[in-house]
């Protein structure tokens, strides 16, 4: 009975997990690459007056569903909230926006 409920079960989860396998064409490369991003991102803050030296980015990543870029940052001083993203599009870096922690 535990046999089958296991083969059972690790048929399901191996169908699943290579059933959601990421097709290439489907989802192609970014166009720009992580320092072209953060060079970017870098001059859009520094124009908006946000002290860089007060942060450290903790994260970029590339939503290839969405096609931008998310560079977060993280406040040095650990206040709760001293947080925040900004979003790059793959195609066109002048549409770029800032999101505050929350």
């Amino acid at each position: 009975m535990y046999l089958m409920r296991n083969i059972l079960l690790g048929t399901v989860a191996s169908l699943f997990l290579f059933g959601c396998e990421a097709d290439s064409s489907t989802y192609p490369e970014p166009d720009l690459t992580p320092d072209e991003v953060l060079a970017v991102v870098s001059e859009y803050l520094v124009i908006h007056e946000t002290k860089l030296d007060d942060y450290e980015t903790n994260l970029i990543g590339f939503d290839y569903v969405d096609r931008d870029w998310r560079v977060g940052f993280d406040g040095k001083r650990g206040i709760v909230g001293d947080h925040f993203w900004v979003t790059v599009s793959d195609a066109d870096i002048s549409d770029i926006s800032l999101q505050p922690g929350l």
